[in-house]
Parts: structure tokens; C-alpha cells; sequence
């Protein structure tokens, strides 16, 4: 399916004048072919980006995408400056006289018939945009992934493609047999992990011993498994960050937000006596004149 000018841009079809040339300053820099050499994929992006910016830069190109989509230039010709032989009176027609006659039925003789066909044409109005809710998980979220969709003025249903990194509120644009579709997202909540923006946030147990004495444990994050290491004197809820390992930013290759994994000391239960003393020892020395207890 081809993509739409904001899908290239990697932007929503609310964005600002700003938010657009900031995207496509953006793009621009990565794809461009001083960067990428020899790199023909490379070369058909970059002119996919000019081409989308060309058009979103420019307010009433803009506008004429927003109401009719690829069919845009199309569009354009019918609204701008094109002949119009009634507007025209320097022409040197002189029409006096002939009030009554239905000019519509003149011009049909002329060509054979056509001339209604094709102003009812011109005035068909482009099908109204549809939203459609699509719901996914946090980890198709993360990877991105596929949905079945259909709206209302669609019998036929339809594959489209989620990007990773949506979030929930995220409107996805795509076109539909010349119907502009937005996909309303909502993210599921996930029971181990909590996302806040691009950011997601774990909550590691640990035994106590482990967080006083230090230790490595293993932290499975959304894309792989890593050795977090937890110094000496680590405390109850204390933060650790994960830098890149956290969901990826819509629309930014290559770019994802942080892991944030938080220790929750376990406390032990149902001590033996043995452990009760050296608890009590310990109590001890930590009640002794000049040591730390803080």
C-alpha cells in the first residue's frame, strides 16, 4: 500500500507548519544521498520526503491533500485558474439576445453529449474521513504488527500495518480506496511492565543480603535480556537506567526511549534462630557510639 505524505514524514495529520519541517529536516539529514551512497533505497526515500514536504509545506496543496489524497493534483487543476469562456468577455462573443438559451445543451452538441457527465464528475465530493479503533498490546506496540480493519464505507476488509512505537492517542493515517482512514490506537496495559511516554519502567525483586552486599542479576527488558549490576548498599526502590531499551519513538528509526528498573528489596520471613542472631549482632554493632546508622 503506498504511503501517505504524513506516514513518509512520520508525523499526524494534526502536525504544525513547525512539526513538519522539523521532520523533514530530520528525515532529510538521514536519507540524504551524501549519507548514503550507492544506496538506491535510500535515494527513493529522500525523494518521497521532498515530495511530502513539497506538498505539506505549501498550505493550499495542503489543504487540497487533506480533502482529496493522492488525488490532489487533480484537484488542483479543477480549482484553479482554469478557462472559463463566461468570464472571459473580451473574447469577442456576444451573448446579448440569447438569455434563455441553455448554454449546457449548446455544449453538449458541441461535444457529443459530455459536457454534464463531465461537471458532475468535477462535483463529486470526496467520501468523508472514517476513524477506526484499533487496539494491541505493549509488545506489538513495541515491534509493530499487522490488523484486519474495515470501516463503515468499506465492505471490503482490509491488512494494515501498525509502526512500532505507537502509543495510546495515536492517530494512524492511511487511504482506503481513496477514503482517508485514521487509526485510533490503544495500547493494553502490560502486568510487568509500565510505560510512561517512550520510557518503560520494571520493577526488579531482589533479597535483601543482595542489595547490601551487591550483586548482578539478569533483567529481561522488551528486546533482550541484560546483567543489570546492583552495587553495595543499594536501597529500596532505588533506580537503575537502561539507556536505549525502553519503546521506540514513532516515527525515528533507530531511536528508542530508556528502561528504568526499580529495586523492591525482599524481606525475609520466617527466620531461623541462628539468622535471628546475627540480626541481633548486627543490630548491635550498628547501636555502638560513632558507627553509622543512617
Amino acid at each position: 500500500m503506498e504511503k501517505g505524505f504524513y506516514e513518509i514524514l512520520g508525523i499526524q495529520g494534526s502536525s504544525t507548519d513547525k512539526e513538519i519541517k522539523q521532520a523533514y529536516r530530520r528525515l532529510a539529514r538521514q536519507y540524504h544521498p551524501d549519507v548514503n551512497k550507492n544506496d538506491k533505497s535510500a535515494e527513493e526515500k529522500f525523494k518521497q520526503i521532498n515530495e511530502a514536504y513539497e506538498v505539506l509545506s505549501d498550505k493550499n496543496k495542503r489543504k487540497l491533500y487533506d480533502s482529496y489524497g493522492p488525488n490532489w493534483k487533480q484537484a488542483e487543476g479543477i480549482n484553479g485558474d482554469g478557462f472559463n469562456p463566461f468570464t472571459h468577455s473580451n473574447m469577442g462573443f456576444n451573448f446579448g439576445g440569447f438569455q434563455n438559451i441553455n448554454l449546457g445543451n449548446m455544449f453538449d452538441g458541441f461535444f457529443g453529449g459530455r459536457t454534464q457527465n463531465r461537471q458532475s464528475s468535477y462535483n463529486q465530493t470526496k467520501p468523508k474521513p472514517s476513524e477506526v479503533s484499533v487496539e494491541v498490546s505493549l509488545l506489538e506496540a513495541f515491534t509493530g504488527c499487522q490488523r484486519i480493519v474495515k470501516t463503515p464505507s468499506n465492505a471490503k476488509s482490509v491488512e494494515v500495518k501498525i509502526p512500532p512505537g505507537v502509543d495510546n492517542g495515536s492517530k494512524i493515517h492511511i487511504n482506503l480506496s481513496g477514503t482517508d482512514v485514521y487509526l485510533n490506537i490503544k495500547v493494553t496495559p502490560h502486568h510487568q511492565y509500565l510505560r510512561k511516554g517512550n520510557n518503560i519502567y520494571i520493577d526488579l525483586a531482589v533479597p535483601y543480603y543482595d542489595a547490601i552486599i551487591g550483586s548482578e542479576k539478569e533483567v529481561t527488558t522488551l528486546s533482550k535480556k541484560v546483567m543489570l549490576k546492583i552495587p553495595p548498599e543499594s536501597q529500596n526502590d532505588q533506580i537503575f537506567k537502561l539507556q536505549g531499551l525502553g519503546m521506540p519513538i514513532l516515527g525515528e528509526q533507530q531511536k528508542y526511549g530508556d528502561c528504568f528498573v526499580q529495586l523492591k528489596s525482599i524481606l525475609p520471613t520466617s527466620l531461623s534462630e541462628s539468622e535471628k542472631e546475627i540480626f541481633i549482632s548486627l543490630k548491635s554493632l550498628r547501636e555502638k557510639p560513632g558507627v553509622n546508622n543512617e
